[in-house]
């Protein structure tokens, strides 16, 4: 229990619900300190996220489930190519084994543009520690897909349903990104994708599904 408040008051939260949970000594007390480190975890980006939507439209509100759904979509989708590929060419760095001649100005723009963060001011601690497939377009993402289709295949199945689904992913996540109002026909499809990919990947791989 006393590891526990020691992790709590460094603020390390999951780790220390962990012990709470597993530590011995009477529960009401052990869950009153896990209740705490909720709350001091949560309690404040929950509040926060209760304000902003205090203050939006209903059409800017659809709009958070519309980019919800495409940022979960497309962080689950460089996970499955990752996955697979470093599998194909036994290489956690898979582009650098892949000579494929369709993907050599993916890699030249994936390059590009993490150089050009790596020199901003702005740019997040761990972007060199990155891989360049975090810094391709969904296009290119799609792109490495078709390519690689021999790979994919198992998992998606048919070519042409896979490639429709993700090209009205882009589509949408493009006016989501460009700050364009989604409608409701967009809203309704983003939401079918989001179901079909969370059940392809849930079945097909054991990755974080949407």
């Amino acid at each position: 229990f006393e590891l526990g408040e020691m992790l709590a008051e460094r603020e390390n939260y999951d780790e220390a619900i962990y012990v709470f949970e597993h530590s011995t000594g009477k529960w009401e007390k052990r869950k009153e300190a896990i209740e705490k480190c909720k709350y001091n975890r949560d309690g404040f980006i929950y509040g926060e996220l209760k304000n902003i939507l205090k203050d939006l439209s209903s059409q800017e509100q659809k709009q958070l489930i519309g980019y919800s759904r495409v940022f979960k979509i497309e962080i689950s989708l460089r996970e499955l190519i990752d996955t697979i590929l470093k599998d194909k060419f036994k290489n956690t760095n898979w582009l650098e084994g892949d000579n494929t001649p369709d993907l050599k100005q993916i890699k030249i723009n994936a390059l590009k543009i993490k150089t050009e963060y790596e020199k901003h001011p702005y740019f997040r601690d761990d972007t060199q520690k990155k891989s360049l497939i975090d810094f391709m377009t969904f296009e290119e993402l799609k792109k490495v897909i078709e390519v690689h289709w021999d790979k994919f295949k198992e998992i998606f199945g048919n070519e042409e349903l896979c490639m429709g689904i993700l090209k009205s992913v882009a589509i949408i996540r493009n006016d989501v990104a460009h700050a364009r109002f989604l409608d409701d026909k967009q809203l309704q499809k983003i939401e079918q994708d989001f179901s079909e990919l969370k059940r392809i990947f849930k079945k097909n791989m054991g990755i974080r599904a949407p």
